[in-house]
C-alpha cells in the first residue's frame, strides 16, 4: 500500500481557508498586495492525500483526498486524469504512475503561479514614484517589505527542495519497486521535476533581485543624506560669507565713526565745505584709521599663512645660524 501527502501553496480568497493551514499555528501564510484593486492575495498551505493499493489480480486502486475548498484543483485533476472518461482503466499497469505524475504536475503548475504572483509583488514594492522624492519613512518601509520577501524566498526554496526529495522517495518506495514501476515513474516525473528545477533557478534570481533592491535603497538613502549635508554646508558657507561682508563693512565704517566722534562732527559738517581745516583733518584721520583697520583685517584673515611664514622664517634663520657656527 502507498500513502503520500503532497503539500502545496494555494491562493484563497475571502473566508476560504484549507484545514492544513489551520492545523498548525505556525503554518506559512503569504500575503501580497494588489496595487490595482487595493486588496491582498493570500497564499496558504493545503495538501493532497494519495492512497494506492495493488490488488491480487495486478490491478490498482487509488484514492485522492483533497480539501473541500480546493474545488478548482479537484476539477483540474479530474480533467487531467480522466479526460472524457468516468474512471481510469484499472488493469493498466501505469495507473498509479499517471495519478502520481498528474498530482506532481499540478503542484508544479500551482507553484509557478505562486512565483509569478510573488514576482509581480516584488515589482510593485520596488517600483519608484517619479513624481516626488522618496521620504525616509517610505524607504524604511520598503526595506522592511523587501526583507520579508527574502524570508518568503527562503521558505519557498525549502518547499521546492522538499518536493524534489519527495519525488526521489517515491521512485525508491517499496510499493513502486515491488511493481517494477521505477523506470516508468522516473520518465513520467521528468517534466514536473524539470519545472521544479526551474523554480529553484527563479527563486535564486528573485533572491538576488531583492538583495540588489535593498542595496539600491541603502545607496539612495546615503545619497539623500549627503545631499542634505551639502545643503547645510552651503547654508553655512553663505552665512559665513555674509558675516565676512558685515565684518568688512564694519572695519570701513568704524574708522569714519571714530574720526567723527573725535571731531564731534555731524553729517552737515562732514558734507560741508571741503576747504575747511576741520573737514580736511577729519578726512586725513579717517583715512589713517581706515588704513590701520584694513591692515588689521588683512592680517586677521591671513593669520594662518602669516604664522606659517614666521615658522618657516625662524627655521631658515636657525639653520643659517647653525651653519655659520659650524664654519667658525
Amino acid at each position: 500500500m502507498l500513502h503520500i501527502i503532497f503539500q502545496f501553496l494555494g491562493q484563497y480568497a475571502g473566508d476560504d481557508r484549507p484545514s492544513e493551514a489551520s492545523r498548525v499555528s505556525t503554518s506559512p501564510k503569504f500575503s501580497f498586495f494588489d496595487p490595482k484593486t487595493g486588496a491582498r492575495r493570500e497564499w496558504l498551505v493545503s495538501r493532497i492525500s494519495l492512497f494506492a493499493k495493488r490488488r491480487s489480480n495486478d490491478t490498482y486502486y487509488s484514492l485522492l483526498f483533497l480539501d473541500p475548498v480546493d474545488t478548482v484543483l479537484s476539477v483540474a485533476l479530474k480533467t487531467l486524469l480522466l479526460g472524457d472518461e468516468n474512471s481510469l482503466p484499472l488493469p493498466k499497469s501505469d495507473h498509479i504512475v499517471g495519478v502520481i505524475s498528474s498530482v506532481m504536475y499540478m503542484m508544479a503548475l500551482i507553484f509557478s503561479q505562486f512565483l509569478q504572483d510573488a514576482e509581480r509583488n516584488l515589482k510593485s514594492v520596488t517600483r519608484p514614484n517619479l513624481e516626488k522624492a522618496p521620504l525616509l519613512q517610505d524607504l524604511v518601509e520598503t526595506t522592511r517589505e523587501l526583507h520579508e520577501l527574502l524570508d518568503l524566498w527562503r521558505e519557498a526554496h525549502c518547499r521546492v527542495l522538499a518536493v524534489q526529495k519527495l519525488a526521489r522517495d517515491i521512485m525508491n518506495h517499496p510499493f513502486i519497486i515491488a511493481g517494477g514501476l521505477q523506470g516508468i515513474i522516473a520518465t513520467s516525473l521528468r517534466k514536473p521535476r524539470g519545472m521544479f528545477e526551474d523554480h529553484i533557478d527563479t527563486i535564486g534570481g528573485l533572491i538576488e533581485k531583492t538583495k540588489s533592491h535593498i542595496s539600491l535603497i541603502f545607496n539612495i538613502a546615503t545619497l539623500y543624506d549627503s545631499r542634505a549635508a551639502l545643503e547645510e554646508s552651503r547654508s553655512a558657507n553663505n552665512f559665513a560669507s555674509s558675516s565676512s561682508d558685515v565684518t568688512s563693512l564694519t572695519f570701513i565704517y568704524l574708522p569714519i565713526s571714530i574720526a567723527a566722534a573725535i571731531f564731534g562732527m555731524n553729517v552737515d559738517l562732514i558734507t560741508g565745505d571741503r576747504t575747511q581745516p576741520t573737514i580736511l583733518a577729519f578726512i586725513g584721520l579717517a583715512a589713517v584709521l581706515l588704513v590701520i583697520s584694513t591692515s588689521i583685517l588683512v592680517i586677521w584673515s591671513n593669520k594662518i599663512r602669516i604664522k606659517q611664514w614666521f615658522g618657516s622664517w625662524r627655521t631658515q634663520g636657525g639653520l643659517a645660524e647653525n651653519g655659520s657656527r659650524g664654519s667658525v
